[in-house]
Protein backbone atom coordinates (compact mmCIF):
# COMPACT_ATOMS: atom_id res chain seq x y z
CA UNK A 1 0.00 0.00 0.00
CA UNK A 2 2.85 2.40 0.79
CA UNK A 3 4.29 1.93 -2.69
CA UNK A 4 0.96 2.83 -4.28
CA UNK A 5 0.76 5.97 -2.13
CA UNK A 6 4.33 6.92 -3.10
CA UNK A 7 3.64 6.22 -6.81
CA UNK A 8 0.57 8.45 -6.71
CA UNK A 9 2.62 11.19 -5.00
CA UNK A 10 5.30 10.86 -7.69
CA UNK A 11 2.69 11.30 -10.42
CA UNK A 12 1.20 14.28 -8.56
CA UNK A 13 4.65 15.86 -8.28
CA UNK A 14 5.22 15.33 -12.00
CA UNK A 15 1.87 16.91 -12.82
CA UNK A 16 2.57 19.92 -10.59
CA UNK A 17 6.23 20.42 -11.60
CA UNK A 18 6.49 19.03 -15.12
CA UNK A 19 9.12 16.47 -14.08
CA UNK A 20 9.75 13.74 -11.55
CA UNK A 21 11.57 14.59 -8.31
CA UNK A 22 15.25 13.70 -7.96
CA UNK A 23 14.57 11.95 -4.63
CA UNK A 24 11.59 10.70 -2.66
CA UNK A 25 12.36 13.28 0.03
CA UNK A 26 11.31 15.97 -2.50
CA UNK A 27 7.72 14.73 -2.10
CA UNK A 28 7.58 16.01 1.51
CA UNK A 29 5.56 18.03 2.48
CA UNK A 30 3.78 19.10 -0.74
CA UNK A 31 2.77 15.59 -1.87
CA UNK A 32 3.18 13.55 1.34
CA UNK A 33 3.18 14.70 4.99
CA UNK A 34 5.90 12.13 5.77
CA UNK A 35 7.77 9.63 3.65
CA UNK A 36 6.59 6.05 4.39
CA UNK A 37 9.28 3.55 5.33
CA UNK A 38 9.42 -0.10 4.38
CA UNK A 39 7.74 -1.91 7.31
CA UNK A 40 10.19 -4.84 7.30
CA UNK A 41 13.49 -2.98 7.11
CA UNK A 42 12.46 0.40 8.54
CA UNK A 43 14.34 2.11 5.71
CA UNK A 44 13.26 4.19 2.73
CA UNK A 45 11.93 2.63 -0.44
CA UNK A 46 14.32 2.70 -3.39
CA UNK A 47 13.50 5.17 -6.16
CA UNK A 48 15.08 5.57 -9.59
CA UNK A 49 13.88 8.64 -11.52
CA UNK A 50 15.99 7.56 -14.53
CA UNK A 51 14.15 4.25 -15.07
CA UNK A 52 11.51 4.29 -17.83
CA UNK A 53 8.68 6.21 -16.17
CA UNK A 54 10.33 5.72 -12.80
CA UNK A 55 11.45 2.82 -10.63
CA UNK A 56 10.15 2.22 -7.12
CA UNK A 57 11.02 -0.85 -5.08
CA UNK A 58 11.48 -2.21 -1.58
CA UNK A 59 14.98 -1.93 -0.17
CA UNK A 60 17.23 -4.93 -0.76
CA UNK A 61 18.27 -6.66 2.45
CA UNK A 62 21.68 -8.22 1.91
CA UNK A 63 21.44 -10.81 4.70
CA UNK A 64 17.75 -11.64 4.31
CA UNK A 65 16.77 -15.02 2.86
CA UNK A 66 15.18 -14.96 -0.57
CA UNK A 67 11.43 -14.40 -0.26
CA UNK A 68 10.90 -16.69 -3.23
CA UNK A 69 12.49 -19.73 -1.60
CA UNK A 70 10.89 -21.02 1.61
CA UNK A 71 13.18 -22.81 4.07
CA UNK A 72 13.67 -26.46 3.09
CA UNK A 73 12.21 -27.73 6.37
CA UNK A 74 8.89 -25.91 5.72
CA UNK A 75 7.32 -27.39 2.57
CA UNK A 76 4.10 -25.34 2.83
CA UNK A 77 5.71 -22.07 3.97
CA UNK A 78 3.96 -18.87 2.84
CA UNK A 79 5.95 -16.78 0.39
CA UNK A 80 6.45 -13.03 0.93
CA UNK A 81 6.95 -11.87 -2.63
CA UNK A 82 9.24 -8.95 -3.37
CA UNK A 83 7.38 -6.18 -5.17
CA UNK A 84 8.65 -3.55 -7.53
CA UNK A 85 6.79 -1.04 -9.59
CA UNK A 86 7.60 0.79 -12.80
CA UNK A 87 5.17 3.12 -14.49
CA UNK A 88 6.12 3.98 -18.03
CA UNK A 89 3.63 6.72 -18.89
CA UNK A 90 0.27 7.84 -17.58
Amino acid sequence: LDMIIIAQALLGYRQANGMLPQSLQDLVPAQLPVLPLDPESGTSYEYDPEAPGFGLSRPVQEDAPSPLEPPPDTPQAPVDMAFSCSIVEC
